[in-house]
């Protein structure tokens, strides 16, 4: 049996996501095996699911952060007039 190395993954360990079906609850990737994502519950420690990748995407509040930090970086640093 060939082992395969974890590099075919779209969210690494410890990002934020939340499942297709229940978006409103976050999750934490703790871990990727085979193809497979195991998670753990935002505020429930004991608490664990596993998700393929298609059943998975990036959290709003990521999402909502990464723009924000766009913008206060362009707001920083504004573009020069041009004549």
């Amino acid at each position: 049996m060939k082992i395969r190395s974890n590099t075919d993954n779209i969210y690494s360990e410890g990002s934020l996501v939340t499942a297709r079906d229940h978006s409103e609850c976050q999750l934490v990737i703790e871990s990727y095996r085979q193809k497979i994502y195991y998670c753990q519950v935002v505020g429930y420690p004991l608490k664990k699911s596993v998700y393929f990748e298609r059943e998975i995407q990036p959290s709003a509040d990521v999402i909502l952060f990464t723009h924000l930090a766009a913008f206060d970086f362009v707001r920083q640093f504004p573009q020069p007039a041009i004549l």
